[in-house]
């Protein structure tokens, strides 16, 4: 039997969250003082999911960046 790797998410030097990397399980719970990053990793989870939806709505208001993160800040 084969089994897969569990999701993970790795961020480094991003707002507050200077090395962080999560493995997911069934359930996973983010805990921590305030302003230690726990919305920033939360929404930039959400940013990966919805990778795919937030391409496809770009290119089809013809949007394209052609990998440029400036070209991307600038819009």
């Amino acid at each position: 039997m084969r089994t897969s790797k569990p999701p993970r998410l790795s961020i480094e030097h991003f707002g507050p969250l200077r090395c962080i990397d999560v493995a997911f399980g069934d359930l996973t719970v983010i805990v921590g003082p305030q302003a230690t990053g726990k919305s920033i990793f939360l929404e930039t989870l959400k940013l990966v999911i919805d990778r795919d939806a937030i391409h496809a709505m770009f290119a089809r208001h013809g949007m394209a960046f052609n990998g440029s993160e400036e070209a991307f800040l600038d819009a």
